[in-house]
């Protein structure tokens, strides 16, 4: 049965003859040979090639019933006329007598009786068809009407425009148009042409605009290598103006079906969208920009005459932006009453209709007939209203598309009255900011991580020589500070990597304008939503108190080279006192003299003793001051066992127990460190009260602090929290000397000693079973 349907059928009436067996057995002769013979022959003779399926030969007898000329029938393929026939070559068992159906050119059915005989020549495999009994059946051909007439219905029941077509060949069988063979009644409401007026005419005579937007290409394309096309199109040519997705297959050999639909209405919304997206994209538009630019799309996409943007503010009604060809202008004001956009304010959403006589008769009398509408909506709040009217009423409804594209486009520039206000306010602040920046006391810089200036304010561009801050955007630090460019950036570097803050960087300042000097350098990393390194460095000059600083630190230096000086050349006198004091009372103690002379003798010298012993005190504080000393790996352990055992004599007197830990090694100086240990103790045997002093050395690491924290523990009167500080202080005493010896210097030395180490001493106040003195040293 045949694959596709024609709208109308003919039937001719006649029977066909019967035709003589040896008539068939007489083909068997090579067909190509025969071909003269088989045109004089009164039966329908075809020739096919099998291989292709193609006709390679149509005799006059057989064309004149189908009503083709012998032309339009050789070199086409089998399936034009047959698919019947073209299946029966692929399922026979030849030879053999198959019952085809054979279409006309006007669309019937010729009922055919084939006898098929084969024949291979020159590698090509052929096939001769004779028929022995064609007759134009009734029932058969009411049959096949009946079949055609179910593929109309299927054909016609689709909103999609189908058209089947075969190809029309010149004389020298070079296809040069396609004739249409199918085709649904949708072509009536999507081309204007119904099936009757396109079945038996070509595509170039109906469709002649084919040729030149390439379709006819493409089909020819399909039909010819059986790759299937699917594309979009806009037509506006025969009388047609859409647009329309296509897409195209091949039929039978070199025929072609095409479905199309007409998708206008989507592309239109479609282009509407990406025109309102590239509008939105461009920021550097005002707000009429965008709303003339919104109402040229809407006016095309709702197929309105006119388009307005409003703004209702007390119950009048604002036009601020219009369609060329609307009588009123921009700068008109109407009571809102009077408007349909005061339904959309009130009800704060979409309306569209397209009759305004009905749904709006009072408003409809100003000339409109059609109407589509949406608020402006700023914080919930409607501002205003975009809409389109039509000068007359709509046949359709607006659909459900307009309403979200109106929506949208309301939307659109509700956005944009928020981003405006948003860029003033936003532009105010940084305005403000600017000012509050410029008149900071502090050198601020905003860099990237390339060393380049973002930003900078007024101070910093002074210390530059620059005037105005905005010449330093995009600066570049290596030329500013050709001296310091690649420390600051190597800094920088370091900060980004950490993301850490480095703060109180003092260092000198050289730039290539400006007066040099010192500051004092904050770095705070900044990463921002971009992903983009940036750096806020804040600077404060410090040249003044560098200055004054090194003059303090050399007033320090000469009044400890004084002091110095001063407690080195007094151990001569107090020396020579001493010894003389000394004699002196040994020779009283020969002379007779009374008491109260001997006492004042002792305390002479006793004074003399203690001064000698605070100026050899004071003596050794300074010379810790000049001293230069080089630290290398101390095991703690071993300074302790140096310790007791220079303090031997006095620890066996006073039974004191000294026990510690395994201690760690540290960078220091060993001499200087025993020296530290031995203050502690002997400080612990002075304070130990009643009891045997019991001293304790323990060590634990602060991760935190990346130290070694050293704790001597004793058992004895403990110090008040208040004198925590004090007591590392030179000649600062708890106690007087007649209660405890010493000149109260002991405890400075030890802080002295642990700051040279690049450490602290501290006392613990948490502390209660006596004192605990806290020495922290770095990691080496």
């Amino acid at each position: 049965m045949p694959n596709f349907a024609q709208k109308r059928y003919s039937m001719d009436g006649s029977t066909a003859a019967l035709r003589n067996e040896s008539l068939a057995e007489s083909i068997r002769l090579p067909a190509l040979n025969t071909a003269i013979i088989l045109e004089k022959v009164a039966a329908e003779v075809l020739i096919l090639d099998v291989s292709a399926g193609k006709i390679v030969f149509a005799n006059s007898y057989l064309c004149k019933k189908l009503g083709f000329s012998q032309s339009e029938l050789n070199e086409t393929a089998v399936t034009n006329i047959s698919p019947d026939l073209s299946s029966s070559l692929e399922s026979a068992s030849l030879p053999a007598e198959v019952n085809v159906a054979l279409r006309r050119k006007d669309g019937s059915y010729l009922a055919c009786n084939f006898r098929l005989v084969t024949e291979t020549h020159d590698d090509t495999h052929y096939a001769t068809c004779l028929g022995i009994n064609t007759h134009d059946d009734r029932e058969y051909t009411d049959q096949i009407k009946r079949y055609a007439e179910f593929n109309q219905a299927l054909l016609d029941s689709s909103e999609a425009g189908i058209l089947s077509l075969t190809p029309v060949r010149d004389d020298n069988q070079q296809i040069v148009d396609y004739r249409f063979v199918a085709a649904n009644e949708a072509n009536a409401q999507l081309t204007g042409r119904s099936p009757d007026q396109l079945l038996g005419k070509t595509l170039l005579e109906e469709f002649p605009g084919n040729k030149d937007e390439g379709l006819y290409d493409i089909y020819h394309q399909v039909a010819t290598t059986g790759r299937p096309a699917d594309f979009e199109v806009h037509y506006n040519k025969d009388n047609v103006e859409d647009w329309f997705r296509i897409k195209a297959v091949q039929t039978g050999v070199d025929g072609v079906t095409i479905n199309f639909s007409q998708i206008t209405s989507t592309k239109r919304y479609e282009l509407a969208l990406k025109k309102l997206h590239q509008l939105s994209l461009d920021t550097t538009l005002d707000i009429g920009a965008v709303a003339r630019g919104v109402l040229e799309i809407g006016q095309k996409v709702f197929s309105c005459s006119f388009g307005l943007y409003t703004e209702v503010s007390g119950g009048a009604y604002h036009i601020l932006e219009t369609t060329d060809n609307l009588p009123l202008k921009a700068g008109a004001v109407l009571p809102l009453e009077k408007t349909v956009c005061a339904s959309v304010i009130e009800e704060k959403s979409p309306l569209a209709s397209h009759n305004l006589k009905e749904s709006h008769p009072e408003q409809a009398q100003a000339g409109f007939g059609a109407y589509i509408g949406a608020p402006l909506l700023v914080n919930g709040r409607p501002v205003g209203t975009l809409c389109f009217l039509g000068q007359t009423t709509k046949n359709q409804p607006f659909s459900e598309s307009d309403t979200d594209i109106i929506s949208m486009m309301a939307d659109m520039l509700t956005a944009r009255i928020n981003l405006i206000e948003s860029q003033d306010n936003l532009r105010r602040s940084r305005d403000e900011l600017q000012i509050l920046f410029n008149n900071m006391p502090a050198r601020i810089w905003y860099k990237d991580d390339k060393n380049t200036i973002l930003h900078a304010n007024k101070a910093a561009a002074a210390s530059m020589g620059v005037d105005d801050p905005n010449d330093l955007e995009n600066a570049d630090t290596y030329q500013l500070f050709p001296e310091m460019a690649a420390k600051y950036h190597e800094d920088d570097l370091a900060v980004i990597s950490s993301k850490q803050a480095l703060r109180n960087i003092v260092e000198s300042y050289t730039p290539l304008h400006g007066e040099k000097g010192w500051v004092s350098t904050d770095k705070i990393p900044l990463e921002m939503p971009s992903g983009d390194n940036r750096l806020l460095v804040v600077a404060s000059d410090i040249t003044t108190l560098k200055q004054r600083e090194e003059q303090l630190e050399k007033l320090n230096r000469n009044l400890q080279e004084f002091a110095f000086v001063a407690a080195h050349d007094l151990q001569a006198p107090l020396r020579q006192a001493a010894m003389f004091s000394q004699l002196l009372r040994d020779e009283i103690e020969e002379a007779s003299i009374s008491e109260g002379a001997l006492e004042t003798l002792d305390s002479l010298q006793q004074s003399v003793l203690n001064m000698r012993s605070m100026v050899k005190n004071l003596y050794h504080l300074f010379s810790l001051d000049t001293q230069q000393i080089q630290l290398l790996p101390v095991d703690i352990n071993v300074v302790i066992e140096r310790a007791k055992a220079s303090l031997e004599k006095t620890l066996q007197e006073t039974q004191t127990d000294i026990f510690f830990d395994d201690l760690p090694t540290v960078l220091g100086a060993e001499d200087l460190l025993a020296q530290l240990f031995q203050n502690l103790f002997a400080n612990a045997i002075k304070y130990a009260g009643s009891e045997s002093p019991k001293i304790h050395i323990s060590h634990r690491q602060n991760p935190v602090k990346l130290v070694h924290e050293i704790r001597i523990q004793d058992n004895g009167m403990g110090i008040p929290p208040e004198f925590h500080e004090k007591v590392f202080e030179p000649f600062k005493r708890l106690h007087h000397k007649e209660e405890v010896e010493g000149a109260g210097i002991g405890l400075a030395l030890c802080r002295r000693i642990a700051n040279l180490h690049k450490g602290t001493m501290r006392i613990d106040p948490k502390y209660q079973d006596g004192c605990c003195f806290v020495l922290e040293v770095p990691y080496y």
